[in-house]
């Protein structure tokens, strides 16, 4: 930590809180470019046997494996909600953080003039983060993995998702589910950036670049609401 006149250096994010936002990033990314490639295949394989060139398959191979590693990174991060630093964690469970949410909500009705301070993601912030990074990524991977239990109707796939297949009647409500989950991570991809840029240039905390390097600059005189 390194003080600059009456501003210093605080060590934020952790190296796993990083590397699991650029993972989840990369994933998420290649999820929808191959998931839009499936549901409307816009490349055609040059000739006449598609299987020379397995194009779609190749689209559906990328999309299964890169699924896979999303759950992987995101299990990895529940765990490092509990072994994390302070701000690895949503404290939904303190007052202090439904103030800071009630704040926050009216900064942004234009109620509050001034924006309250958090060191790490004000209470807003985390609970986008909640329902589209967890509650959202919890019923995309279970509609994927649902329809991909779809092709084997015996196994572990299948044990843990028929219940799932049968409260949605039919497959194509589960397709319809899980396109509709993916168009509103775009919304939330769009509106992360635009809010985590604006932050940056108002702030100056160097919000942006805090997720490559892990450090924020705060004032000295700052109290921190986390």
């Amino acid at each position: 930590m390194t003080n600059n006149g009456l501003k210093k250096d605080v060590y934020v994010w952790e190296l796993p809180v990083r590397f699991f936002h650029w993972v989840n990033a990369l994933c998420i990314v290649v999820l929808l470019a191959t998931g839009y490639f499936i549901y409307n295949p816009f490349l055609h394989a040059p000739g006449t046997e598609a299987n020379d060139y397995f194009v779609m398959g190749t689209a559906r191979f990328v999309h299964f494996v890169t699924a896979y590693v999303f759950i992987a990174n995101l299990l990895f991060r529940f765990y490092w909600f509990f072994a994390g630093n302070q701000y690895a964690k949503i404290k939904f469970w303190k007052k202090e953080w439904w103030i800071g949410l009630k704040d926050v909500i009216l900064f942004y009705l234009f109620i509050k003039k001034e924006e309250p301070h958090f060191t790490g993601h004000n209470p807003l912030a985390e609970i986008s983060y909640l329902f589209f990074i967890w509650v959202g990524s919890f019923f995309i991977i279970l509609t994927g993995l649902t329809m991909q239990a779809e092709i084997y109707t015996t196994g572990f796939l299948y044990d843990i998702t028929s219940w799932f297949a049968s409260m949605m009647s039919n497959s194509v409500n589960t397709r319809v589910l899980h396109h509709m989950l993916a168009w509103s991570f775009v919304l939330f991809i769009v509106a992360h950036l635009y809010t985590a840029l604006r932050h940056d240039f108002l702030s100056k905390s160097g919000a942006t670049s805090s997720i490559i390097t892990g450090y924020k600059t705060e004032e000295t005189h700052d109290a921190d609401h986390k």
